[in-house]
């Protein structure tokens, strides 16, 4: 009763103030104060992926979550991990993240069946709490679907790595222009504009847009305009191609723009120089001419008549849209083509410009050799198209014959 009557009086003679706040687990007490501090954690929750879904490699996923502090007065900052063995060890994929519930996740190509996400919340105070995929995920790779063109694959990209000698200048965002278009002043020969670039022998299809134009007429500037592959020539135009009278010195002509592809698989060597030369090869007047040129691709299909398109893939059933274009008129088409597998991640889809020309290439009906002396050897041919044409010949047969040129 004693001690009961002595801590009373203390108290009543030394009152010790307290400043409360929520969840104290600790007091700091100086002299007759004490305060409390925050000790509870951040609430945090992994809502997906959570367990059992499917994601396919390189597809972007939306982690989700939901985390909060015990205060509301304080940030929650967030850290975001994945593990690829059922979380004995985790990889960053974010630090930092604002609490907002979402992240959009390039998912690696890891290849697993024990993915799990962890979420880290760290509040104001510093107190931090974590969740984990209650199950593990996998990550698989979706169908691969192939666009194939009588019978070779096309997957190649765009390249554009120009190196430009003499007159050559952009005209636009997608248009270079090789040779002089000024109507007075001479410009260079042809040999000495070149807009040039090297590529890797592994594509299966080029293709570009060109327009000759020429102020001359003939017999001059033969050739006005020459393509070449590792110098050899594929197509080449001269001013009485778009300017047959030779009295119309001055006007100016063109062919306006025509597309020409080629398969590279003509030729053995590693690399491939693709050439534009234009420019003036002889003039009696300054007359120039020069050559526009677009759309040089590796990924532009020119499709004539017959051509055969199908599609391959690593799984489930190919998809080819639009489904109406075997029967597509003629001009510049794009197709988009992928594959579902009801059991695997839905492929992204891939598209493919296609240029359709419903006309049959020309072709030589009838080559015959008419007159042959020691130094001389006269040819003649039936063809059913076609202004221009390559010429081959050799001690043994020349494999496989250039295709004339349109």
């Amino acid at each position: 009763m004693k001690k009961l009557l002595f801590l009373i009086a203390f108290i009543i003679l030394f009152p010790v103030k307290f400043v409360f706040a929520n969840f104290s687990d600790q007091e700091i007490v100086s002299l007759n104060l004490a305060s409390t501090g925050w000790w509870v954690k951040p609430t945090v929750t992994v809502n997906a992926p959570n367990g059992g879904e499917l994601i396919a490699e390189s597809s972007s996923y939306a982690i989700t979550w939901s985390a909060a502090s015990t205060d509301p007065a304080s940030p929650v900052a967030i850290n975001i991990y994945y593990s690829a063995d059922g979380g004995t060890t985790y990889n960053s994929i974010a630090t930092g993240e604002p609490n907002d519930a979402i992240y959009l996740w390039t998912v690696p190509t890891v290849g697993t069946t024990l993915g799990k996400i962890k979420i880290v919340a760290t509040d104001g105070h510093g107190l931090t709490n974590f969740d984990e995929s209650n199950a593990t995920f996998t990550i698989v790779d979706p169908p691969v679907t192939t666009l194939q063109v009588n019978g070779k694959s096309v997957t190649e990209a765009v390249t554009h790595n120009w190196s430009l000698t003499g007159d050559v200048s952009t005209i636009s965002a997608t248009v270079m222009r090789v040779g002089s278009s000024d109507p007075v002043v001479d410009g260079n020969t042809f040999d000495q504009n070149v807009l040039s670039q090297t590529i890797s022998n592994t594509v299966k299809n080029i293709f570009f847009s060109y327009n000759f134009s020429s102020y001359d007429y003939p017999p001059f500037d033969a050739p006005g305009f020459r393509f070449t592959v590792n110098g050899q020539s594929l197509l080449e135009l001269w001013a009485g191609d778009v300017n047959p009278e030779a009295t119309e010195a001055g006007v100016l002509h063109s062919t306006g723009w025509q597309n020409f592809s080629f398969d590279p698989s003509i030729f053995s060597d590693v690399s491939l120089n693709l050439s534009f030369l234009a420019g003036n090869s002889s003039s009696a007047l300054d007359l120039n001419s020069w050559v526009d040129i677009k759309n040089l691709t590796t990924a532009t299909v020119s499709a004539n008549l017959g051509t055969l398109f199908t599609l391959t893939s690593t799984s489930g059933t190919p998809v080819l849209d639009p489904l109406t274009f075997a029967s597509s008129p003629s001009g510049q088409h794009t197709l988009t083509y992928y594959s579902v597998d009801p059991l695997l991640p839905a492929e992204t889809p891939k598209t493919q410009d296609v240029y359709l020309q419903r006309s049959p290439l020309p072709a030589i009906i009838d080559l015959d050799n008419i007159a042959t002396t020691s130094s001389s050897l006269k040819l003649k041919w039936i063809s059913n198209g076609g202004v221009a044409y390559d010429l081959s010949y050799g001690a043994t047969r020349v494999t496989p014959w250039p295709t004339p040129r349109p």
